[in-house]
């Protein structure tokens, strides 16, 4: 994954979050691809849980904050992905 600036939601705290995200995501790829994803796998199934829990609850509340139009629909993205977080957590 690799992070463009078209990525960019206008937020500098935001954006920083998703490019956290990307890097740590690229990062496990790499550690895949070194074949040490069996060592790094709980680390970023981890990372995700607690990524997902705070950065989606701030952006959340931004978006409230804002009267964002899309925010119930990226409510409902992020309760997606937590959900698919936290049975690949239960999963391992």
């Amino acid at each position: 994954m690799q992070w463009k600036e078209n990525y960019s939601t206008g937020n500098e705290e935001i954006d920083e979050q998703h490019k956290t995200l990307f890097a740590f995501s690229d990062d496990f790829r790499s550690s895949l691809e070194d074949g040490f994803g069996l060592r790094t796998y709980e680390g970023y199934v981890e990372f995700l849980s607690v990524y997902s829990k705070t950065h989606f609850d701030f952006e959340d509340k931004c978006m409230l904050a804002h009267k964002c139009p899309v925010a119930p629909r990226n409510r409902a993205e992020h309760k997606t992905f937590a959900k698919l977080v936290t049975e690949e957590n239960e999963a391992y």
